[in-house]
């Protein structure tokens, strides 16, 4: 049998929405062209835990590409925290 759409067989229909702050994290990495294993290395999780959030992404926003998520992804709502530096901010000393 198979699944519907943005539905998970354990815990019901997934809810469309902005990512969660760890899935900020990877796609933030995943544009810059990183690949699943150097993603887990620098969050230190596995890169099946990697792939399973670009998994649960892809469902939500209805993407059939790793290039169609990073295109629908609505970057504006990054949270700033989660943003690098600005090249040339050296903060406030």
């Amino acid at each position: 049998m198979s699944q519907r759409q943005g539905y998970h067989r354990k815990w019901g229909p997934r809810e469309p929405g902005p990512p969660r702050p760890r899935e900020w994290e990877v796609l933030l990495l995943l544009r810059q062209g990183l690949e699943d294993e150097e993603i887990a290395r620098r969050l230190d999780i596995t890169a099946s835990t990697v792939r399973g959030h670009i998994y649960r992404l892809r469902d939500r926003l209805g993407a059939n590409t790793r290039s169609e998520l990073l295109r629908r992804i609505p970057w504006e709502q990054c949270p700033p925290e989660l943003l690098p530096p600005e090249a040339g901010d050296q903060g406030h000393l």
